[in-house]
């Protein structure tokens, strides 16, 4: 019961999306879908980042989850991405509150209530365009790894008296990996099809 809800709220973003980019704008197919991939390889080389930088020792599961080939582990990540940026948007509130001065606070609360929507307004949208197309990389470029992570035989690459152990490597930078191939992918689409659009 629970696969058939993820699947339908999946599928349904996907169609949302779909409506959105196709019925929706003015504005050619190849451009539409190249500021589509355009936008989605932002955010997964930003996961990217993130996932190799120290915040990555706080939010490891939730990263894994983010760009796990499971669906519904991604959808999971993703919607408790939305709860962590939601809880630091409330806590940033609490901690207006109590700025000295009366001034201080009004003005801060004043910009965080004008921030607001804002927030949740590019949480949406990060929900509705780049969730559904994300996953479908994330999909595409997980098999390759998790097929060699998983190989019997050691995948070892040498350059010289150097070498490196593949598999280790996955290993030890799934999320980074899976997150920099998708940034990548897309964004080298996104110049093909605007380099398209233009000739």
């Amino acid at each position: 019961m629970v696969t058939i809800l993820v699947a339908a709220i999946y599928f349904g973003l996907l169609a949302l999306d779909a409506w959105l980019l196709i019925v929706v704008p003015d504005v050619a197919w190849g451009e539409r879908l190249s500021f589509l991939l355009q936008v989605v390889g932002i955010f997964t080389v930003a996961t990217g980042f993130i996932a190799s930088s120290e915040l990555s020792e706080n939010f490891a599961t939730l990263l894994c989850d983010m760009t796990s080939p499971n669906l519904r582990d991604f959808l999971y990540g993703n919607l408790m991405l939305g709860a962590v940026v939601t809880s630091a948007a409330y806590e940033l509130y609490r901690g207006l509150l109590t700025a000295s001065g009366w001034y201080a606070s009004l003005l801060f609360t004043l910009l965080w209530l004008l921030a607001l929507p804002f927030i949740l307004v590019g949480l949406a949208a990060y929900y509705v365009f780049v969730v559904p197309i994300a996953y479908m990389f994330y999909l595409a470029v997980s098999a390759p790894l998790l097929t060699i992570r998983d190989a019997q035989d050691q995948v070892i690459v040498r350059a010289g008296a150097e070498q490196v152990d593949v598999r280790e490597l996955l290993v030890a930078h799934m999320v980074p990996m899976r997150s920099f191939l998708v940034g990548g992918i897309t964004t080298v689409g996104s110049l093909v099809l605007r380099v398209f659009s233009v000739y």
